[in-house]
Formats: structure tokens, sequence, C-alpha cells
């Protein structure tokens, strides 16, 4: 589903798992390796990062 230009929204629902995931994925023109460096490290932090849950 696309929320707006360059955001889309991905439900995946299913009863064999008591938590639910959702994946929001944003879509941008990247100039410089610098950019997909800073980005993919936010993206796999944010992924593995919670107050809840403090270790992978």
């Amino acid at each position: 589903m696309e929320i707006m230009d360059g955001v889309n929204l991905t439900l995946k629902p299913t009863k064999k798992y008591k938590t639910n995931q959702i994946l929001l994925s944003f879509t941008t023109n990247i100039k410089k390796q610098k950019e997909i460096t800073a980005r993919t490290l936010l993206a796999d932090l944010l992924e593995t990062t919670s107050l809840h849950l403090p270790t992978q």
C-alpha cells in the first residue's frame, strides 16, 4: 500500500505468531556513497535496537 509518494507500507497478517511486524519502505535517489552507508547503518540500528529488548 502506498502511503504517499515514495513511502510504501507492507502488511503480512498471520495468526501463527503473537507479534506483528510492520515494514515501511522508503525510496529516494542517492547521489553519494556516503549516503548509502549512513542509511544502511541507520536501518540496521532501528531494526536491532529497542528500549524494551536491549539485546538481539
